[in-house]
């Protein structure tokens, strides 16, 4: 989960948390000189969700801290719709690191920590507070910690 959840039937366990980036086509001017937040004005941003999302409030919240109220041109229901209208050079996204890492690693998307590390999303495993002492959930949560990309 992306976000955090309370609930008393419900048990959470906290991963590390995914850095949130900038994402754009390596056509985009962006790609190879990024000019900080003074020209945030006039790109096209292409938002995930609706504005009571949990992710997008924590986008725009962060931004505002910025001083930037960016040009929303679309607003899309899920993280890979976000990522196909930016690799078709179509604007720029903020998106969880984790989502994006092959097209990075590919070359087919850009990344840039505009936060230096500071602009995250928290990652949870979450379970029925029933099944806690479940020796199969543990062990499984336990393969998770043990091999969740740092």
């Amino acid at each position: 989960m992306g976000n955090e959840l309370y609930h008393p039937h419900i048990k959470t366990t906290y991963l590390p948390d995914d850095p949130i980036l900038l994402v754009c086509s390596p056509h985009h001017p962006w790609a190879s000189n990024y000019p900080g937040w003074a020209e945030w004005d006039k790109q096209s941003l292409i938002a995930f969700g609706n504005p009571t999302a949990p992710y997008r409030q924590r986008v725009d919240r962060y931004l505002a801290e910025n001083g930037v109220f960016p040009t929303i041109i679309m607003e899309l229901d899920s993280f890979s719709a976000v990522k196909q209208m930016v690799l078709q050079n179509l604007g720029i996204a903020l998106l969880p690191s984790r989502f994006v890492q092959q097209e990075k690693l590919q070359r087919k998307l850009v990344t840039i920590d505009i936060s230096h590390g500071t602009f995250t999303r928290p990652t949870l495993l979450a379970y029925p507070a029933e099944k806690e002492s479940d020796l199969r959930l543990a062990s499984f949560i336990n393969w998770v910690i043990e091999h969740y990309d740092h």
